[in-house]
């Protein structure tokens, strides 16, 4: 009380945010894998609080109510989202602990999974052939982790989901932050009243159905995998001092994760979010939306080597994970480390005679 409040966002990184997220609706979220300090923290559509204080028309009022855009509401602590594939290293590393599959176990993908009498697709419609927990990473192939989540189970799964802070707000010295949903048969039979059937458990393994994630959440799980097995608790209190939990993850899991995140950035799906200055380890996401286009999800750690930073983005619509989230993550990273912006190469004019 009577003191200053100093913050660890860095102003210059959230500015930066608004201008590389631009007309999107979502949010840009990066954090020192170490010691847990939030440098940015935007939510898209932003607005001006002045009026607040000065006085609010009408019309300004009004557009802050829109029921669509929902500027006020901060979409990096309160918007929950099915996480998609970014979600597939808790399910590959729920497969591994409970040794339903080891690194060498090959699931071999045909562009779809049949459960009883419902085909589950592959986002590779010719399919990825045969495929192995590396591989199906770095490809993010369903099929795999349709195929092994059947294997393990709904419940084994669930555990593993709360190790990585699933379903529990992250403790974010701020209020309004949401917990998520981990879902699971209870949860089911009490909100929608029905068993929980071996299609959810297929839809879950991938990050869709009824698991839902805010964008700090995700942060935190990359963060801890980025570290080697510590769950920050974020924070924007300069002077707070930095809290952890033991994640609970085996180092080999954890070590496995990062390799198979390097893949992605490097063979895989997310290799143009390594093209602007600087090598990271991430993943891509899709994630359906009922109301419209595909919200685009990333969440990647740099430098791949000696992680410092971590930095999720989602594009409300965004369609593509890999094309507009990745590109964004990999110009934020680029910026938090080398304390640059990207600049585009200026094509070469070949000479003439």
């Amino acid at each position: 009380r009577g003191s200053d409040t100093v913050l660890t966002i860095d102003l210059a990184a959230q500015r930066y945010a608004a201008e590389l997220i631009g007309n999107f609706r979502g949010a840009v979220v990066a954090m020192d894998v170490n010691d847990g300090s939030v440098k940015c923290l935007y939510s898209s559509p932003s607005y001006d609080p002045n009026p607040f204080t000065w006085g609010i028309s009408n019309k300004e009022w009004a557009a802050l109510n829109d029921h669509k855009e929902r500027p006020m509401m901060n979409r990096a602590i309160s918007g929950a989202y099915p996480p998609a594939s970014t979600f597939k290293i808790v399910t590959a590393s729920s497969v591994l602990e409970n040794k339903v599959a080891t690194t060498s176990t090959t699931v071999r993908c045909p562009g779809y999974f049949e459960l009883g009498d419902r085909r589950f697709r592959c986002w590779q419609r010719s399919g990825h052939g045969t495929e192995n927990v590396m591989k199906a990473l770095r490809d993010s192939c369903d099929v795999y982790f349709y195929q092994t989540a059947t294997w393990l189970g709904i419940d084994r799964l669930i555990r593993t989901a709360a190790k990585y802070g699933v379903g529990e707000k992250s403790g974010i010295d701020l209020i309004g932050e949401i917990s998520g949903t981990i879902a699971g048969p209870e949860w089911k039979k009490e909100r929608v009243k029905e068993n929980w059937y071996g299609g959810d458990t297929v839809n879950y393994s991938i990050g869709q159905g009824y698991v839902l994630m805010t964008p700090i959440q995700l942060l935190r799980a990359y963060a801890a995998i980025a570290n080697g097995g510590r769950l920050p608790k974020p924070r924007i209190n300069s002077k707070a001092v930095p809290e952890y939990r033991k994640l609970e993850v085996s180092p080999e899991i954890i070590k496995i994760m990062q390799e198979g995140l390097l893949e992605v950035t490097s063979t895989g799906t997310g290799r143009r979010a390594s093209s602007f200055g600087i090598q990271i380890a991430g993943k891509t996401g899709t994630a359906q939306n009922a109301h419209g286009e595909d919200h685009a999800w990333f969440a990647g750690y740099a430098p791949a080597n000696a992680p410092r930073y971590a930095v999720v983005v989602i594009a409300e619509a965004g369609k593509g994970g890999g094309a507009v989230a990745g590109p964004i993550v990999g110009k934020m990273l680029n910026f938090l480390i080398n304390g640059n912006k990207y600049v585009e190469p200026v094509p070469v004019k070949p000479k003439t005679e």
